[in-house]
C-alpha cells in the first residue's frame, strides 16, 4: 500500500471514524455513515483529509488497520476477503495476507472464469 493510502487511513482514524463488525462505518460522534460503492464492487464513504480534499475511504482497509494496524502497509500484504466478496465488510471475513492468498479467496468457479486464455 503506498503511502497516500496510508496517510487517509489514519487520517479517518484520528478524525475518530471507526467501521464496527458489521462492516457499518461511524464518525466520532457516532453517527452511522452512508456507504457508497467503486465500480468494483468496494464499499467506502468519503471525509475530509487534513488540506481540507475529499477523499475516498475504503472500508475493508480501514477494518483492517483497526485489527492488524500497520502490518497491513508491509510490502506484499493487501486486505483480503475471506470469501471474495468485496461487499462483505465483516470483521469474520477480512484477514491479511499475500495475494496468492487473496486469489485463493475467490471461489473456485469464479478463479476459472477470471481466466485469460490464449
Amino acid at each position: 500500500m503506498n503511502n497516500k493510502n496510508r496517510d487517509k487511513i489514519k487520517c479517518a482514524i484520528e478524525k475518530g471514524y471507526y467501521v464496527d463488525n458489521n462492516g457499518n462505518v461511524f464518525n466520532n460522534a457516532g453517527l452511522q455513515r452512508k456507504i457508497n460503492f467503486k465500480h468494483n464492487g468496494y464499499p467506502f464513504f468519503t471525509i475530509r483529509d487534513n488540506y481540507g480534499k475529499t477523499v475516498h475511504i475504503l472500508v475493508h482497509r480501514l477494518l483492517a488497520y483497526q485489527n492488524f494496524g500497520d502490518r497491513i502497509f508491509k510490502k506484499n500484504i493487501v486486505v483480503r476477503h475471506l470469501d471474495g466478496n468485496p461487499k462483505n465488510c465483516t470483521i469474520n471475513n477480512i484477514a491479511i495476507g499475500t495475494q496468492s492468498e487473496n486469489m485463493y479467496d475467490i471461489p473456485k468457479e469464479k478463479r476459472y472464469l477470471n481466466c485469460h486464455f490464449n
